[in-house]
């Protein structure tokens, strides 16, 4: 079973303040060798790890500030108790603890430990002015760990690529509109940065379809700009797991409210991307699952959810559609809906599986 991608990306820098976003005349164009050179030395790979320092996740950041504040996804660093940030200089640094998270818009500003250094840090571009077919560059560090080595012995830190805006997307039950891009990103590109032809950042690289070609996403820069007043420090971690328990005590049904995406595989063949999104109605969970790649042409449909606590944090999961022949069961856990349907046709039985992610 595959899951999409997710995510789940500075120039010759000035002594601007991290927190504006550029605006007045536009500063000329810059050839992309330079941009690559100057702007790969403010971008970071993220490594997050849990309470036994084992490694979680890993994903791209970027510096927007000389004294280490690093902007990132949320889903790179959430559930973490510490973290790691390296430069492509090979310098490492720890973080102290995040300032700012929303996790509905999939951002995190977290912050480097104290030190003397001055950090090279990237300016922000006003984000609402980027018009599809802008050409734009992506820096991050796909599928890289930690200069080890990956399956082909060959690092892929500080990964450059380019493409252009090809379209602004509503992002559906998350409220905002991202910008989508043809320029390549892969696993551990969450993060990065998503840069225009003035060196400046227009997003944060965050995901990509993994069953098309070059469909990728990033969340625009102006979201960010707000989040960098920040100055409470706060341990990594804490803030998401506190919220997360009291919304448990208060109604256990909202952990299941949200958007969930997944691939789902079926015996006869039949594959593609699933969206389910999940609301609580009168203390009743309801849904919609949209899928494509269906062989009878089968795009979805209203659903019922029936949920029961065996304990442990592992909930069983009952699926029943209102209007098709769709059933599913299977277990929710960690954020996840893992399971298996069943859709009769008119003479058989399918049956797959799918795997769904918030």
């Amino acid at each position: 079973m595959r899951l999409p991608l997710l995510f789940v990306a500075c120039c010759v820098l000035t002594p601007l303040s991290a927190a504006a976003i550029t605006n007045g005349e536009q500063a000329p164009d810059k050839p992309i060798p330079v941009i690559a050179r100057d702007a790969g030395k403010a971008v970071v790979l993220v490594v997050a790890s849990g309470s036994s320092d084992s490694k979680i996740s890993q994903g791209s950041g970027f510096i927007v500030s000389p004294d280490g504040k690093v902007v990132t996804n949320f889903h790179v660093i959430k559930g973490c108790s510490s973290a790691i940030v390296k430069f492509a200089d090979g310098a490492f640094y720890q973080v102290a603890g995040v300032l700012a998270t929303d996790p509905t818009k999939d951002v995190a500003i977290l912050k480097i430990e104290a030190t003397s250094r001055e950090f090279p840090f990237l300016v922000l571009a006003d984000s609402d002015q980027v018009q599809v077919g802008e050409h734009v560059i992506a820096i991050g560090s796909p599928l890289a760990l930690l200069g080890l080595t990956n399956d082909a012995d060959i690092s892929t830190e500080s990964t450059v690529s380019d493409g252009i805006i090809s379209g602004k997307r509503n992002w559906e039950g998350h409220g905002i509109t991202v910008l989508q891009t043809t320029a390549p990103i892969s696993h551990g590109s969450s993060g990065g940065a998503l840069l225009n032809l003035q060196g400046q950042v227009l997003g944060i690289t965050s995901m990509m379809m993994g069953e098309g070609q070059n469909i990728n996403f990033a969340i625009p820069a102006k979201y960010v700009a707000f989040m960098l007043s920040a100055e409470t420090l706060k341990p990594l971690g804490q803030e998401a797991s506190a919220k997360s328990e009291q919304q448990r005590q208060e109604n256990p049904l909202d952990q299941f409210v949200g958007t969930y995406t997944g691939m789902w595989q079926s015996r006869y063949g039949g594959s593609g991307v699933a969206v389910l999104n999940v609301n609580a109605d009168s203390g009743n969970l309801k849904a919609h699952v949209a899928i494509t790649g269906s062989p009878v042409g089968y795009k979805g449909d209203s659903l019922t959810i029936t949920v029961k606590d065996f304990g442990d944090g592992v909930l069983t999961v009952d699926m029943k559609a209102e209007n098709s022949p769709l059933s599913a069961s299977g277990i929710f856990r960690n954020g996840a809906f893992v399971g298996d349907f069943r859709f009769r046709y008119r003479l058989t039985v399918d049956r797959g599986q799918w795997v769904l992610k918030k």
